[in-house]
């Protein structure tokens, strides 16, 4: 019997026939494998980007070194207390964190900002310059206060309190020394503005109506702002603070606590991967099972006609790839858009814009991989079966 050999061309055009043929029949498996390598796409991004940007923070963010530091014992810590830490190993300064909510007027123009009390060893580490305070009316302000520039001379305001609920206005100068990029912090406001402790004291005493010494006695700081010397010194300077009875709050302490949760989210999403999968498998088993019952005679004309059991495997075998690539195209082209809108959200956010979502080589070829195993997997076993039929069979089973 004369054997046919069946070329790359005629083998797409067949099966692309078949495909086709099948109709609606096919969007049930097409939709299900496109979730499930969209989920799997969009988990193996958010794991690699959060790996990424861990790296990345651990070696070069140099906010890593701020420390936060309450009392352990529901008390409040005091303004000796900064003086004790920052004798411990590793730390570089230490002071009581002190805020003031504060007016910038002029002529032009009325701003506001929250003023952070800061000794002058410290001032580097928040503006990343050489810029410093020459006496106590100059601030370091926010660059993202607009309409304010630097050596410009404005009054500042603040309320003093004249009974419960009710306050007046008071004003002095101020010079604006310079401005800065506020570092990404935990449990600060957006619009930080660096000042001198005194003048930060000074302007919440005169809200009381208190001198500087009797405000201090009688209102605590909120924390203490521990600076370790760099990041490798963190977590021994932070095992120090607890073992002196205290609590601490840092941002690497707060990443170390990633990875396991990522973990989880990522085992909790291989399972929705793959049930997702595996439903698409039966789908597309179930799908060319019940193709395969009412084409026998087609085999059977292609065999008679000397097709191969290869030949007729590869058509077949066709047919669900097709299935698979079309499954395949549409979650590449989804997944890539859901996470550029994903990425593009995050830089928009300034505290948000360490982290990322991957998207790459790797996701491509792993999920065309999936996607062919799934494809072939689920069908391999009736595909062979008919494929391995003999023309007197198929005519008894018609």
């Amino acid at each position: 019997m004369r054997r046919i050999s069946m070329r790359l061309n005629d083998l797409l055009k067949i099966g692309s026939k078949n495909f086709f043929r099948h109709g609606f029949k096919t969007v049930g498996a097409i939709v299900i494998i496109t979730v499930g390598i969209i989920v799997y796409i969009l988990l193996y991004g958010f794991f690699s980007g959060i790996q990424s940007s861990m790296n990345e923070t651990v070696t070069e963010n140099e906010n890593l070194t701020y420390i936060e530091v309450t009392h352990s014992s529901q008390g409040n810590v005091d303004y000796e207390d900064a003086d004790s830490l920052k004798r411990m190993d590793g730390v570089d300064t230490a002071f009581p964190k002190v805020t003031a909510l504060v007016g910038l007027e002029n002529d032009e123009l009325k701003q506001t900002t929250t003023l952070l009390g800061v000794p002058e060893e410290a001032v580097p580490f928040y503006s990343r310059s050489e810029l410093k305070f020459d006496d106590n009316k100059e601030i370091i302000l926010n660059h993202s206060i607009d309409g304010i520039e630097a050596n410009d001379k404005l009054n500042m305001s603040y309320t003093v309190k004249i009974k419960e609920g009710e306050g007046v206005r008071e004003n002095q100068p101020i010079l604006i020394k310079g401005t800065y990029e506020q570092p990404q912090l935990i449990n600060y406001p957006n619009d930080v503005s660096l000042a001198p402790m005194e003048l930060v004291l000074e302007v919440n005493a005169a809200f009381h109506q208190l001198s500087v010494e009797d405000y201090m006695q009688t209102n605590p700081p909120e924390m203490i702002t521990v600076i370790a010397e760099d990041v490798e010194q963190v977590v021994n300077v932070a095992q120090q603070i607890e073992e002196a009875g205290f609590e601490t709050n840092y941002s690497l302490k707060s990443s170390q606590g990633i990875p396991s949760v990522a973990k989880f989210i990522i085992i909790i999403g291989a399972i929705i991967v793959f049930i997702m999968l595996s439903f698409a498998a039966i789908s597309i088993s179930s799908i060319m099972s019940q193709s395969l019952k009412s084409r026998y005679k087609e085999i059977g004309i292609m065999k008679a006609l000397g097709f191969r059991n290869g030949d007729v495997h590869k058509i077949l075998s066709a047919e669900v790839i097709l299935i698979g690539l079309t499954s395949y195209i549409a979650a590449i082209f989804i997944g890539a858009s859901i996470i550029y809108a994903v990425n593009y959200y995050i830089g928009s956010k300034q505290e948000l814009e360490v982290l990322s979502v991957d998207f790459g080589v790797f996701q491509v070829l792993s999920s065309f991989i999936l996607v062919i195993l799934v494809s072939l997997g689920a069908s391999f076993r009736s595909i062979t079966k008919a494929a391995r039929l003999e023309p007197a069979e198929i005519l008894r089973r018609e």
